[in-house]
């Protein structure tokens, strides 16, 4: 019970700070700086993470590359 209210509340934060992050580049004036430095900070938040998650397996390979192909698509 608490994972799924855990996920949920993790997947709502991610989808208000991505609303959030695309407003703020919508209306800037320089959008690349305001995306570069928006790439730098979460990269920086990032880093220390990755080495606590393990390594994907090949199932999530192929969820990550297929979600890569619909995201560039969009």
């Amino acid at each position: 019970m608490f994972d799924d209210l855990l996920a949920t509340i993790l997947i709502l934060v991610s989808a208000v700070i991505h609303a959030g992050m695309s407003a703020m580049i919508i209306t800037s004036e320089d959008k690349y700086a305001r995306r570069a430095s928006m790439l730098m900070v979460s990269g920086c938040i990032a880093l220390p993470v990755v080495f606590f998650v393990p390594f994907p397996t090949p199932e999530v390979w192929v969820l990550l590359i297929v979600g890569r192909v619909i995201h560039l698509g969009f």
